[in-house]
């Protein structure tokens, strides 16, 4: 079944979405470098995100390194990645799957203005953590 929503109802959704999203108003943010050699492309890639944390213990270490956001302000070989214009920002799949569920296809766009309304970060591209090894492999 489709639903036909109105610009009334439109920001009655976003409000609703953003109260779902209350826990996330207050993360850490942390600018991080991930320096390694991607073995696909040949060369050494250089991503320098801002990850956005619930805990800042959670950035210690690279096993570890349990980000409720990434946000990539810059592509990660320095050139854009075809069908990802940066900026980009990266959520996991796993921590919004309820959430996901609720509102479908309409998620990246309400994560995207609620993310550029609490942070103030402009957002280009809103992807899940499967969909960014498009965009950033980890080899």
């Amino acid at each position: 079944m489709r639903y036909i929503i109105n610009e009334n109802q439109s920001e009655l959704l976003q409000k609703t979405f953003n109260s779902l999203l209350s826990n996330f108003t207050s993360l850490e943010e942390v600018e991080r470098v991930y320096d390694y050699y991607d073995s696909k492309r040949g060369t050494y890639i250089d991503f320098n995100p801002i990850n956005f944390y619930s805990d800042i213990g959670d950035a210690d270490a690279w096993e570890s390194d349990d980000w409720s956001f990434q946000y990539a302000p810059e592509p990660p070989y320095g050139e854009q990645v075809e069908g990802y214009p940066t900026p980009v920002l990266i959520y996991p799949k796993y921590l919004f799957k309820n959430i996901l569920d609720m509102f479908g296809d309409r998620f990246n766009d309400l994560l995207k203005e609620w993310f550029e309304s609490t942070y103030g970060y402009r957002v280009n591209t809103v992807i899940n953590d499967y969909e960014s090894e498009n965009f950033i492999p980890y080899s």
